[in-house]
């Protein structure tokens, strides 16, 4: 079992205040209050009241001792049934710094009248400090030290606390670890034994400081503009389709469609082509479409992945092929 021991022959007790659990009038409450202190003060120890703690639960109560400079924390609760006839009470003792219950009383009134119950309250409270002394007279201590202060003990993988603090434990030997950020754990071994006060110092080594390494950049994905691709692709294949049909009707025009041409009056042969219209419009829409789509073709090469992704262009059938 491990718990504070206390720092003298007389042990001290930091007693929190009494927890009500069910209705009970405020006066009435004061007094139980007032009856749990004085049965308390029956025995040797020294009792410190602690009026103003927040502290409701058996579980804080060593922290509360502790911060107090006391060995134990003394946590009690009376708990009353809805007839107000019916009670019952347990008040248990920690180890300072720690949850660890070292002492239990516990008592019921039933059919009783509030007399009788605080009544009660005074009697098993008194029974507390007998059985903390006889537990403080005949348990190993061990006190522990350490450089720095702060340090996190850990005995037999439980942890009990921090230094400066004194610990009861069982006889016979304990692996204690002593731990803090930023230095080198230390492990110790101690023999207690019953009676006996023994003192075990850490002496903690800093860790060196750790190098802060400089932030790597971090490459974020750039969205390959592929519509910007695609219609560059299109348009371009549109421009040098247009333009080579307009080219064909161009190179029509003033060419006889019949073998035998029949002159006019001025001597002209009637069976010519006439495509310069027709053949000028694809021929200047082609153009503008084949411009267009390079200019997007280069914007896209511009603005996507530099190396992750690139557009190749090539002659194809009937057009360009683009490869992404």
């Amino acid at each position: 079992m491990l718990a504070l021991a206390p720092p003298s022959d007389a042990p001290s007790v930091a007693v929190l205040p009494l927890v009500v659990d069910g209705k009970l009038p405020d006066v009435w409450r004061e007094a139980a209050d007032e009856r749990l202190n004085k049965g308390l003060g029956r025995g040797s120890m020294s009792v410190t009241r602690l009026a103003s703690s927040t502290c409701t639960s058996v579980d804080c109560a060593g922290e509360e001792a502790r911060d107090s400079g006391a060995s134990y924390g003394v946590w009690a609760k009376l708990t009353v049934e809805s007839n107000q006839r019916d009670y019952a009470f347990v008040i248990r003792a920690v180890g300072a710094g720690t949850s660890n219950v070292i002492a239990t009383v516990e008592g019921e009134c039933d059919l009783c009248g509030f007399e009788e119950a605080v009544a009660m309250v005074e009697a098993k409270a008194a029974a507390l400090p007998p059985a903390i002394e006889r537990l403080s007279a005949t348990s190993p201590v061990v006190a522990f030290t350490s450089t720095p202060d702060g340090v996190e003990i850990s005995v037999d993988g439980d942890v009990v606390g921090r230094t400066p603090l004194e610990v009861m434990l069982s006889a016979g030997k304990h692996r204690v670890r002593g731990t803090k950020d930023g230095y080198e754990p230390q492990t110790l071994e101690v023999d207690a034994v019953e009676g006996v006060r023994k003192e075990l110092g850490f002496s903690l080594v800093k860790l060196p400081d750790q190098p802060k390494r400089p932030k790597q950049p971090i490459d974020e994905p750039v969205e390959r503009p592929r519509g910007m691709l695609i219609a560059g692709a299109v348009l371009t294949s549109v421009g040098i389709a247009g333009a080579a049909a307009g080219a064909t009707l161009l190179g029509l025009n003033g060419r006889s469609y019949q073998r035998e041409c029949e002159a006019d009056a001025m001597g002209n042969c009637r069976q010519l082509y006439n495509t310069v219209v027709v053949g000028s419009i694809p021929t200047a829409l082609g153009s503008a479409a084949f411009g267009a789509g390079v200019a997007l073709l280069v914007i896209a090469a511009k603005r996507g992945p530099k190396k992750k992704s690139t557009a190749r262009v090539s002659p194809a059938l009937g057009g360009v092929r683009v490869r992404f």
